[in-house]
């Protein structure tokens, strides 16, 4: 359905090579983004290439000498689906009956920051161009169980129901975009996303060394 920059000074030459780095991470990742919301990745949580995600277990996103990124899916049921993760890079896609969770780690290049008002409007604007009509709302604000805080809104004109949130590191040189999309309306997907969105964490290992 799941980024670089700088501050919000004029753009050097060597900031905007840095920027068009960061767009090109994001077009990747927002490309799955598309899928997802479109419906492209139709998941049979009984296919091989899927495995139970124990309750309350961590799920490691992304992990390097710098830093480790995790969540915790508190709620049973959600299966991890590696086949269609072929098809998504860095992205990890979770599906629990009609839901799809998509959750994309992004680190940002050359030790750039960006803040989530930023990195939320590049993923809108490159969204628009991969899906024509498809767009973020205005977000609002969330903060996660670590006291992180990020943003949130609706994905619109992506035919299914779709929820995203956007976190960036405290240090600002990394994010976790993440996409709840239902092909049902009975579900709750802003509460559903929520709560598996607020166990986000961001380690940073260099303080722990």
């Amino acid at each position: 359905m799941w980024m670089e920059e700088h501050s919000m000074a004029q753009p050097t030459e060597s900031g905007t090579r840095s920027t068009g780095r960061q767009w090109a991470v994001m077009g990747v990742a927002l490309a799955v983004v598309v899928l997802l919301v479109g419906g492209a990745l139709a998941v049979n949580t009984i296919l091989p290439g899927t495995k139970p995600v124990p309750v309350g277990a961590e799920v490691v996103l992304e992990e390097d000498a710098q830093r480790r990124i995790s969540l915790t899916l508190a709620e049973g049921g959600w299966v991890r689906d590696f086949d269609a993760e072929r098809f998504t890079n860095e992205a990890q896609l979770f599906v629990r009956g009609p839901l799809r969770l998509q959750v994309v780690p992004v680190t940002l290049a050359g030790g750039t920051t960006a803040d989530a008002a930023r990195l939320w409007k590049g993923m809108g604007d490159i969204l628009r161009t991969k899906a024509p009509g498809t767009r973020l709302a205005t977000p609002s604000p969330i903060t996660s169980d670590q006291g992180v805080e990020g943003l949130t809104g609706a994905v619109r004109g992506g035919g299914h129901e779709a929820v995203a949130v956007l976190y960036p590191a405290p240090d600002g040189e990394a994010a976790v975009q993440m996409l709840l999309s239902a092909q049902e309306h009975s579900t709750d997907v802003e509460e559903v996303l929520g709560a598996a969105s607020r166990s986000v964490v961001f380690a940073d290992k260099k303080e722990d060394a």
